[in-house]
Formats: structure tokens, sequence, C-alpha cells
């Protein structure tokens, strides 16, 4: 019988991983918890959403646009 070790760590470090931005979630700036959502729809890390979003910041292809009420 073959066991698959880095399968079960995988499941640890998500639950532990889910459990952190769980409780830290409400301490989060709006545009952190966006950059969350965008992670976790794109199942890719938070860092590389901040690095493209920098990255597309840089080249002037987006820009932050704020509403004046």
């Amino acid at each position: 019988m073959v066991k698959f070790k880095a399968l079960q760590s995988a499941k640890v470090t998500e639950k532990v991983t889910k459990k952190v931005t769980d409780k830290t979630y409400g301490a989060l700036t709006e545009s952190e918890k966006k950059i969350l959502e965008i992670a976790d729809r794109l199942t890719v890390s938070r860092k590389n959403v901040s690095q493209k979003i920098k990255v597309l910041k840089d080249k002037g292809i987006i820009s932050r646009v704020e509403a004046v009420v």
C-alpha cells in the first residue's frame, strides 16, 4: 500500500491557512479583502495577485478611482 504524505500535508496547510485567513479577515482593508477574493476565485496566492496588480498599475493599465460623494 502506498501512502501519499504530501497530499495529507497539503490538506493540513490548506485548513490552517483558511483558519488564519478567517480570523484576520475582519482586520484587513477593503483592497486586501478584494485581493483575497480574487486569489480565491483564481486559485492562486494572494502574493501572486498583488504582484500582478502592481505590474498593471506600473504600466498604467489600471488605476484606482475613488468616488466623491
